[in-house]
């Protein structure tokens, strides 16, 4: 086995060497993605094209044959034995100097990004100046308390102390909408619990991914540890599935769609290895008859136009509960604040032209069957077969696709529950009912004035007032109260219930779930101190 592998590499993987921050010939990313495979660039039979948003030619990668892929995992789990040995001191300093450089690299390679994915400015220096910082951050901060021993005194008098070790090589597959928080934490949180890491880039942006990984070499990390793969869309399930059913691969983290996600679920399963899924979902905002109107109006603006809509998180979904007159209210404040918001005025492109065409036909057939757009425009206006206006659909009747399916545009839907009709203790199992009903658990924001004072924080589970009562009854792993629903920092855990995935990033639990338990159980007698 080692010597079939070697002969290969030796034969196929040609080009530049990474051999740490020490080289002076860093290899330039320039208009085509290469691979990176045992610490070289190299090259590959096959590529394909990388559109921009106006679906012009961008940039080409190298699509990775089924060979590359082997020798990637192989050389990866060669390396991670003597990583896995380094102290987490000496991993957290490598992980301070991979985020002191993101820094000083972050022009560049929002830059980067901005060529091939286009999106705005503002969003993409955002996401690596500020999420993708902040998630390093939260992983040093919490590094030490997540990967600490932990004694148990038992009850025979003995003593078991339990360890955690890394799985080994980790297959990450990172997408395209937030490149760099999401690629880095995909790299960096398998690192620092002493895994190698094979990423799998998106065929939106190989290029940015690439050119952060760069970050992650320059800052010292052993060249072969880290695996930058890439692949075409039609290729990729291929691919995915060759590494998941590979010896050297031992966990996978995928933060994507439901379809995606639950194949590659699958193959872990089959293949008994775990996993950790991201995946999405149709995130609601609940607005109650005591919340600040104008504060829920400006934040799920927000929550729904960021970056197009092209979030996980963003908000597809309002449920407004009050009367009549307060919801013509509450949707005509919502208009009104869309006149003069920057994220309404200035369509964004979505990142693929043929999602646009897509979100019309679901927008059409709610139209047809009686919704209407709250907001002063076609519900179908665009500046090009590649955008879409922003829509607020009121009335959409249950039997519309668009109230199942996640949008990933700049569409939200407000349904209304009408408090004067409604029996006031039966308020809460409607809401419940409509949230729980739709099989996705990622995030929800509630909008209310009853909230415990901040010295009650922690008695959540005590607290009597009815927006605590009323989230503890939703199957969501997020809760943000008087906040839009898009809400992710480094020190807390992110994930999903139910078809929104299973598994954390961030915060201690993210960090733990790419290691595994050891227990040394020792007799009375013989007690380690």
């Amino acid at each position: 086995m080692l010597g079939r592998h070697c002969k290969y590499l030796s034969r196929h993987v040609s080009g530049k060497a990474y051999v740490s921050s020490t080289a002076t010939d860093s290899f330039d990313v320039g208009k085509f993605a290469r691979l990176i495979i045992a610490g070289r660039v190299c090259d590959s039979q096959q590529t394909f094209e990388v559109r921009g948003a106006d679906d012009t030619v961008v940039s080409g990668a190298y699509d990775t044959d089924a060979g590359q892929a082997e020798s990637a995992a192989f050389a990866c789990s060669i390396a991670q034995h003597a990583w896995s040995q380094q102290s987490l001191h000496h991993r957290k300093e490598f992980l301070r100097k991979a985020l002191s450089l993101l820094i000083s690299r972050r022009d560049e390679l929002a830059t980067i990004a901005r060529e091939e994915l286009g999106g705005s400015p503002e969003w993409l220096n955002f996401d690596v100046t500020v999420l993708a910082t902040g998630s390093l951050r939260g992983l040093l901060d919490t590094a030490d308390a997540a990967l600490a021993p932990t004694r148990i005194e038992r009850e025979d008098g003995g003593i078991s102390i339990v360890t955690r070790h890394p799985h080994g090589v980790c297959l990450a597959v990172a997408p395209w909408n937030a490149p760099f928080v999401l690629t880095a934490r995909a790299i960096a949180t398998p690192l620092l619990a002493g895994n190698a890491c094979v990423l799998k880039t998106s065929e939106r942006s190989p290029r940015t991914q690439l050119a952060l990984a760069q970050v992650f070499l320059d800052a010292g990390l052993p060249a072969d540890l880290l695996a930058v793969l890439h692949s075409s869309r039609a290729a990729a399930p291929h691919l995915i599935s060759r590494l998941v059913a590979s010896d050297n691969i031992q966990h996978v983290n995928f933060t994507g769609g439901f379809v995606a996600g639950s194949k590659i679920a699958a193959a872990c399963g089959r293949a008994m290895k775990p996993c950790l899924m991201e995946l999405g979902g149709k995130a609601c905002a609940i607005v109650l008859e005591d919340a600040d109107i104008d504060t829920a109006v400006n934040q799920i603006l927000v929550g729904t136009l960021l970056h197009a809509g092209q979030i996980c998180m963003s908000t597809e979904r309002v449920i407004f509960v009050g009367t009549n007159i307060a919801f013509e209210d509450f949707c005509r404040k919502i208009s009104l604040a869309a006149k003069h918001h920057p994220l309404a005025l200035h369509v964004k492109p979505l990142a693929l032209g043929v999602r646009s065409s897509d979100l019309k036909t679901l927008i059409s057939e709610a139209i047809s069957a009686g919704a209407r757009n709250v907001l002063d425009h076609d519900a179908h206006a665009s500046h090009s077969s590649r955008t879409l206006a922003p829509n607020f659909l009121r009335d959409v009747p249950t039997s519309c696709k668009i109230n199942k399916e996640e949008t990933f545009g700049p569409v939200c839907l407000l349904e209304h529950i009408d408090s004067a009709r409604v029996p006031a203790g039966d308020l809460h199992n409607q809401i419940v009912d409509r949230v729980n009903s739709g099989n996705s658990g990622l995030t929800v924001s509630i909008f209310s004035s009853s909230l415990p004072e901040a010295d009650q924080k922690l008695m959540i589970d005590v607290y009597d007032g009815h927006a605590l009562q009323l989230a503890r009854r939703l199957n969501t792993a997020a809760i943000h109260f008087n906040k839009m629903t898009v809400g992710d920092d480094g020190r807390v855990p992110h994930g999903g219930f139910r078809l929104s995935g299973f598994g954390r990033f961030n915060g201690l639990e993210g960090l733990r779930s790419f290691s595994q338990t050891k227990t040394w159980n020792f007799p009375a007698r013989c007690v380690p101190p």
